[in-house]
């Protein structure tokens, strides 16, 4: 019964579009939130970015949080885009070391 009012309970509140519940790790609560762009929890205080459901973006617009993300993603994508290039430039170019304890890559210079 309790596992079923619960559901209950949350599906009725998700249905109301001025309930939030808060984000922070290990915080269950939630509130009616009407206006401003900060969603503050009146459980642990925690501040959430009303628009972007992420936790406050102190001193950042939406749009500059979000292009700064995306711009951190695609720089994330580049270096691993550029880390796989260079594993598959040493494997092409480098042996392994004669030595059978040594098992370092090697390029041979002329």
């Amino acid at each position: 019964m309790g596992a079923y009012l619960d559901a209950e309970i949350k599906a009725t509140l998700a249905a109301d579009e001025s309930f939030r519940w808060c984000i922070a790790a290990g915080c269950k609560s939630g509130q009616i939130h009407l206006d401003g762009e900060i969603f503050r929890c009146a459980a642990c205080g925690h501040k959430a970015c009303v628009e972007c459901h992420v936790a406050w973006h102190e001193g950042e617009t939406c749009a500059g949080y979000r292009e700064r993300v995306r711009q951190e993603r695609e720089d994330n994508e580049r270096r691993v885009r550029e880390e796989e290039a260079s594993v598959e430039a040493i494997g092409r170019i480098a042996k392994l070391c004669p030595n059978v304890e040594c098992k370092r890559k090697l390029e041979k210079i002329s």
